[in-house]
C-alpha cells in the first residue's frame, strides 16, 4: 500500500493501536485503566452541549469561521455573485487557504477581528484568513473573493505576516513556512494546468455533479499538496509528506527504521482540508459524497492532548530527549520520535472509541461528529483546566507546516 494513500494512515494506526494496548510503546506508558475515563469525558462534553445529536455539524473549517457566534461564511456567500457553482468555487478557494494556514499558531497569537473580538489559535486563523480572502490578498484578479495561482505564487512573508496582524508583541509560530506553503501550492497548481484550486471542484463535478468520491478528492489534493509540503521524508526516492519512521512500529515489524514498513503516515492537513471541503458542495450544490469513511480521526494536539490529560499515555522520562517551557511542559519539535507515536496512538485510539461512543449514547454518531463535538472539544477545554494558557499537555514547535 502506498504511504500517500488514505488507507494507509488507518492501517498503520491499527498496528500501532495494538502496540499500545500491550504497553510496548517506545516513548509512551499506557494505562488502559484510564479508557473509561476517556469515553466517559468525551460523552459528557457531547451530552452537556447537545439533545439532538442529529444536529451536531461535521468536524471542519466552516464552524471556526463563525467562531463568536459571528456568521461569517453566511455574510460572505451574501456578498458572492454567480451561479451556485461560481459561489461554492470562491468557498472551496477560501477553505483550501485557510487549512492550509492552520498550523499550530503558538501561545501568544492572537488576531483583532474586525468585530473587535481578539481570537487566537485555530479560529483566530480562520477569521484572519477570511478577511484577508475578502480584502484580496490571496486573488491577482478585481474580483476579490477568489484565490489564485499568480497571488498565491507572489505572495510575501511581509505581506502575510501584515494580514496576520504579526508584531514583537504578537509573534506567531512558522509564519515562513506558511508563506513557503502558499507559495508551493500556487507553483503546483500552475504545474497541473489549474488557475485556482477550486479548479478540483470543476475537475470533480465534470461527469457527475451530485455524487462525489472522497477518494477521487484525496488523490486530487495529495497530487497538488505533495510537491508544496517542505523536504520531509523520502522513502524509495519519493517524497512522503507528512509520513514519519515510528519506531514502535519498525521494532514490531522487525524492520530498520526508515524502511518503507517502519513509516506511519499520517497526511493531518489533507485530512482536516478534506474534511473541511467536503461541505461545501453538500451546502451549495446538493452534492452527496461516497467514501467518507475512509478518514480517520485527526492526529493532532487537542484529541492527543485528551489522552495524556486523562493519563491513557503517560510521557515515559527522558529529559535528554526534550526542553521544557517555564511551566515544566516538554517541548519537542513536530517531527520528534516521540510526537510521530504520540499522533500514531491518536489515531488508533480515536478509531477505538468511536464505537463505544455510539453504544453509549445510542446513537450512529459519525466520525467527523464525534471529532467536532466529542474529543477535539474536549481536548481543549481539559487544556484549558490544568494550564492557564490552554496549551497542549505536550509542546510541539511548530514550523508553521505540521499539527
Amino acid at each position: 500500500m502506498d504511504l500517500i494513500d488514505i488507507e494507509a494512515v488507518r492501517k498503520n494506526a491499527q498496528e500501532i493501536n495494538e502496540i499500545a494496548k500491550k504497553n510496548e510503546l517506545t516513548y509512551f506508558d499506557v494505562d488502559m485503566t484510564k479508557w473509561a475515563d476517556v469515553v466517559d469525558a468525551v460523552a459528557a462534553t457531547i451530552t452537556r452541549d447537545y439533545t439532538d445529536y442529529s444536529q451536531i455539524p461535521p468536524h471542519g473549517r466552516w464552524q471556526h469561521f463563525n467562531v463568536g457566534k459571528v456568521d461569517r461564511v453566511g455574510d460572505l456567500i451574501g456578498k458572492l455573485h454567480g451561479s451556485d457553482l461560481e459561489k461554492a468555487k470562491s468557498l472551496w478557494d477560501l477553505f483550501f487557504v485557510s487549512v492550509l494556514l492552520d498550523a499550530g499558531a503558538g501561545n501568544q497569537w492572537s488576531y483583532k477581528s474586525k468585530q473587535g473580538a481578539d481570537v487566537s489559535r485555530s479560529e483566530g486563523l480562520a477569521v484572519a484568513s477570511i478577511e484577508m480572502f475578502e480584502g484580496g490578498l490571496f486573488s491577482s484578479s478585481k474580483y476579490s473573493y477568489q484565490a489564485d495561482t499568480e497571488a498565491l505564487s507572489a505572495l510575501t512573508v511581509a505581506e502575510l505576516g501584515l494580514g496576520l496582524q504579526i508584531s514583537d508583541h504578537n509573534p506567531i509560530e512558522g509564519l515562513v513556512g506558511r508563506t513557503t506553503v502558499l507559495n508551493q501550492l500556487g507553483s503546483s497548481l500552475k504545474s497541473l494546468g489549474f488557475e485556482r484550486p477550486s479548479c478540483i471542484l470543476d475537475k470533480l463535478i465534470s461527469s457527475n455533479s451530485t455524487k462525489l468520491s472522497v477518494a477521487e478528492l484525496w488523490s486530487e489534493l495529495q497530487t497538488v499538496l505533495l510537491p508544496a509540503w517542505p523536504d520531509r521524508v523520502v522513502v524509495d526516492g519519493v517524497k512522503v509528506g507528512d509520513a514519519w519512521p515510528c519506531e514502535a512500529l519498525a521494532k514490531y515489524r522487525g524492520v530498520p527504521l526508515g524502511h518503507h514498513d517502519s513509516i506511519a503516515p499520517f497526511h493531518k492537513l489533507t485530512q482536516w482540508l478534506t474534511y473541511s471541503l467536503l461541505p461545501i458542495p453538500k451546502t451549495l450544490l446538493q452534492s452527496e459524497w461516497t467514501g467518507e469513511e475512509l478518514l480517520t480521526g485527526l492526529p493532532e494536539y487537542r484529541n492527543g492532548g485528551l489522552l495524556v490529560d486523562l493519563g491513557l499515555l503517560k510521557l515515559k522520562p527522558n529529559d535528554s530527549v526534550s526542553i521544557t517551557e517555564g511551566n515544566g511542559t516538554p517541548v519537542f519539535p513536530a517531527t520528534d520520535p516521540v510526537i510521530v507515536e504520540w499522533r500514531a496512538c491518536t489515531v488508533g485510539f480515536l478509531d477505538n472509541l468511536l464505537p463505544e461512543l455510539r453504544a453509549k449514547l445510542n446513537y450512529h454518531l459519525s466520525l467527523a461528529q464525534m471529532l467536532e463535538a466529542g474529543t477535539w472539544l474536549t481536548g481543549r477545554e481539559l487544556a484549558k483546566e490544568k494550564r492557564q494558557n490552554g496549551a497542549p499537555p505536550i509542546a510541539i514547535i511548530s514550523d508553521g507546516t505540521l499539527f
